[in-house]
């Protein structure tokens, strides 16, 4: 039963760190009609427009296609996100027991402590004001 939470936890966080959330999967298909456009309008491969909108060619071909921002909004994966997966393994039944252990109290003790400096409580220059 723990191998699973483990793997399924496992596959969660994996899930979570690739940035894929369901409105990116929702915008596949207009990616998909996005880079049939790019291959009848200007003959572009797949590799070469993925390089266009996600790659080092993106910040010229937004610049040179103005036209085509709306579109490229509506391109998944364009979303700067961080994501924090908290699991909560409370509930699951812990089997695992540590033994317990027996602590040696005769080892001898490897420091000397000095008192280096003299109490203020010692002179009388310091007590409080009498009453005479």
């Amino acid at each position: 039963m723990i191998r699973i939470h483990s793997i399924l936890l496992a596959l969660l966080v994996l899930l979570q760190s690739s940035f894929w959330n369901l409105d990116d999967v929702s915008r596949m298909g207009a990616l998909i009609e996005h880079a049939k456009f790019h291959a009848d309008a200007y003959g572009d491969n797949f590799v070469v427009f993925l390089s266009k909108h996600y790659g080092e060619l993106q910040q010229e071909h937004d610049k040179q296609h103005q036209e085509e921002k709306s579109e490229h909004e509506n391109l998944p994966f364009q979303n700067q996100s961080c994501v924090l997966v908290v699991a909560d393994l409370s509930r699951l039944g812990n089997t695992f027991t540590l033994p317990n252990a027996v602590m040696n109290t005769n080892t001898p003790q490897n420091f000397y402590y000095l008192e280096n400096y003299a109490s203020l409580a010692d002179f009388e220059i310091f007590e409080p004001p009498r009453l005479i």
